[in-house]
């Protein structure tokens, strides 16, 4: 859950990319975008010419209309992208030479696989031995009452 920038340094969770520095961005998840959590890209001098949003997973209209009414207000260019889409675009802008700025939320890892190790095949259970394994159960539950 995170990012690999191109000197090969590994930046975990949300993470806010300049042309020459990283910084991890507090937030949960692009649900909690909001204009607090935006209220970063307001103080930058100068500003960006782009500001991408790199969005974890797909929204609903009514969020992706509040969030872009927020991302106005804070009179810069912007798109709101898919993360892996947002990692293209801020390589290619940043190589044009121009100040852009990326807010990334990575998509949540994918639960592991379990890996069995390989065990020894079961061992059949007869009806005569599941009779004598009973018998031998009930003496030992009758030994263990009369103690």
């Amino acid at each position: 859950m995170g990012f690999v920038l191109s000197t090969g340094i590994k930046v975990l969770g949300p993470t806010v990319l300049f042309p020459r520095h990283a910084m991890c961005w507090n937030i949960e998840s692009g649900k909690h975008i909001n204009e607090a959590s935006l209220s970063l890209f307001t103080v930058l001098e100068p500003k960006p010419s782009l500001l991408i949003i790199g969005l974890d997973d797909q929204y609903d209209f009514a969020y992706m209309k509040s969030l872009r009414e927020c991302v106005q207000k804070l009179d810069i260019n912007a798109e709101i992208i898919p993360v892996h889409n947002a990692c293209t675009v801020f390589n290619f802008v940043n190589e044009e030479g121009r100040f852009v700025v990326a807010a990334l939320i990575p998509q949540k890892a994918p639960k592991r696989l379990l890996k069995l190790s390989r065990s020894k095949p079961a061992k059949q259970i007869t009806d005569s031995d599941s009779v004598e394994n009973s018998k031998t159960d009930n003496a030992k539950t009758k030994s263990t009452r009369n103690i």
